[in-house]
Order: structure tokens, then sequence, then C-alpha cells
């Protein structure tokens, strides 16, 4: 997986390609996380989420692959967060307590070898909490955003597959009103997901 140079695009725009605010998925299970913790956010882009869990505690490491949006996440001079640039293929995870991936869609051939890492990773009670768009998205023409390749596109199937021995708190397609910045807004079809890793 290399740099897109759309991304650094996006990410050199003026306005937050995806708002300043976090998911909402995210702030309302924020409570899903150890107190305190350590927490890796995929593809976290300018730390709109990595950032705001630092202020609530949490020591967050934004992992996003355009340097651009990572100096943007730094500029923000978050205390307890950190951003890195590098390629989710080859990153090297570390030991955390949470694992958040806000829209990380990645070629298929990727994503179980990312979503493995991210689990080894966890450590023994562990959360990782994910949403992102699913087949529907592409099936309904919905225009919020995400990928058009469907096999880039989460199911509940796949996430069992890819997660095991996990136990699931939420494991559920929704219909949502996405309003995140220019690019994520509307109706949108999304998958959420809060999975422990056993004890």
């Amino acid at each position: 997986m290399t740099l897109v140079p759309m991304w650094n695009d996006r990410w050199g725009e003026d306005a937050p390609a995806y708002g300043d605010l976090p998911n909402v998925f995210l702030s309302e299970n924020v409570g899903a996380f150890l107190p305190g913790g350590e927490l890796v956010c995929l593809a976290d882009g300018d730390g709109r989420n990595g950032s705001w869990l630092a202020r609530r505690g949490f020591r967050a490491t934004g992992v996003d692959s355009s340097d651009v949006a990572v100096a943007r996440s730094m500029a923000r001079g978050t205390s307890g967060y950190e951003g890195v640039c590098a390629d989710l293929a080859t990153w090297t995870f570390p030991a955390c307590d949470g694992v958040v991936s806000i829209y990380a869609h990645v070629p298929v051939a990727l994503r179980p070898v990312v979503h493995a890492r991210a689990w080894a990773a966890l450590r023994p009670g562990g959360v990782l909490l994910l949403e992102g768009f699913s087949p529907a998205q592409v099936k309904l023409a919905r225009t919020s955003g995400g990928p058009k390749d469907v096999s880039m596109l989460f199911t509940p199937e796949m996430l069992r597959g890819d997660l095991p021995g996990a136990t699931f708190d939420v494991l559920e397609e929704a219909s949502i009103t996405l309003s995140e910045g220019p690019y994520h807004v509307g109706p949108a079809e999304v998958l959420r997901v809060i999975a422990r890793k056993p004890r």
C-alpha cells in the first residue's frame, strides 16, 4: 500500500476534510476503552479522533499514510497524542489497549493483514472499535463518501473472520446521516463494530 496522491491533495485543502469533531460512533462509545489506556487510531488523518481521545486522558497514536495529514495532526499540539506517517502494509503495531478504525478502508488483500496485526497488538481484554462503509453504500448509490470498490467495504461476516475469538458488544449494519466535513455528508450505509479480545 502506497500513498495515493489524492490524500495529500485532500489534506492540503484549507477546510478539514472530515471536520474538526470526532466521529459520532466513537464519541458515543468511548467508555468501551480502558480509562487512560493506550490507543492506536488507523487512518487518523489530521488527528480529529486521536487528539480528541488524548484530551480525554488516553495515550493515542494516530497512523496515516499522508505526511500532510500527519503534519496537521501534530500541529494541533495535543498532549498525549502522536501522529505517525506510515504505510499500514508494513507498520509494526505497538502493544495497545484499543484500536480505533474509522473509515480505514484498504485494498482487499491488505485488510485481513491489517486487522490481524491490530488484533494481535491488542492486550487481553482490549477493544477494537470500527465504523466503515458497508456494500450497501455502493448498492444504494450513496454519495456521502467511501470507496466505489465493493471489495474494500465491510460486512459482519468479514469482521467475524478477521477477529478470531472476539466477543462483539456491537456488530451491526446501520443507515445513518453523516455530517463530517465536506467529504462525509448525507445518508450513509455503515458497519459498526465494538469487539473485545479474550482475556
